[in-house]
């Protein structure tokens, strides 16, 4: 496996299975909870705004795993979190509420 993904400039979080006839890229939940942990709080301290922040994520594997879950409601508490398996569900096919892709 090596990694392959980019998040801002740093392969970090997604890793590339050569273990099958094609390749898959998939995303880790421990690798996205350590991009949380390492980069995305750190910054929103650096800023003071962790604690006027809604945190808001669709309902991708790697977003909703326990390990996830757990560091977010540390931080957020379930009440400031949009996601699935949090008191605020994403809601399904709104606009309104989907990041951008680019």
């Amino acid at each position: 496996m090596r990694d392959c993904g980019i998040v801002y400039s740093r392969t970090i979080l997604f890793r590339r299975d050569r273990s099958c006839e094609s390749c898959y890229l998939y995303c880790h939940g421990v690798l996205y909870e350590s991009l949380l942990r390492n980069h995305a709080i750190p910054a929103l301290q650096q800023h003071a705004c962790v604690g006027s922040t809604i945190f808001k994520q669709d309902g991708a594997p790697p977003h909703i795993t326990n390990l996830v879950k757990r560091f977010l409601s540390v931080h957020y508490g379930n009440g400031r979190i949009v996601s699935c398996y949090f008191l605020t569900n994403w809601p399904p096919r709104s606009p309104d509420l989907n990041p951008c892709d680019f």
